[in-house]
């Protein structure tokens, strides 16, 4: 298709040039933008990926401490039912072996020899 006026169809060659190089140019923006969406959504789920590994590891953390402390009270409670039954095997051995003695001698003695010692149990490490 000739035209008597070449310079018009050279201009119109050239704005359909322009309108593919301005394509390709919004084409690769485009790429550009969602590479750089791409990547910062690869760094927020680094980010959420090393919060779940330090929160996993504090909550190893807090069981392991739970699990001393547990075994600390019933270490603790033991002990405490072991004194209890001996108070009562105390009681019980001193109201049969003297029922005449005043009350209040009899647990002013056991007061004594039930002090508390200086001795205490291990306690929980943090």
């Amino acid at each position: 298709m000739g035209s008597a006026f070449p310079h018009i169809q050279l201009a119109e060659e050239l704005v359909s040039l322009d309108h593919g190089e301005n394509l390709a140019k919004a084409a690769i923006q485009a790429i550009q933008q969602l590479l750089e969406e791409r990547n910062r959504l690869r760094q927020q789920f680094g980010a959420k990926q090393d919060e779940i590994y330090a929160l996993k590891a504090a909550n190893e953390d807090l069981r392991r401490l739970v699990a001393e402390i547990h075994n600390y009270y019933l270490g603790t409670t033991s002990k405490f039912v072991a004194h209890l039954k001996e108070i009562e095997a105390t009681l019980n051995q001193v109201e049969a072996t003297k029922p005449g003695l005043n009350g209040d001698d009899s647990l002013a003695s056991l007061a004594k020899r039930f002090a508390p010692k200086p001795e205490r149990g291990p306690m929980p490490t943090a």
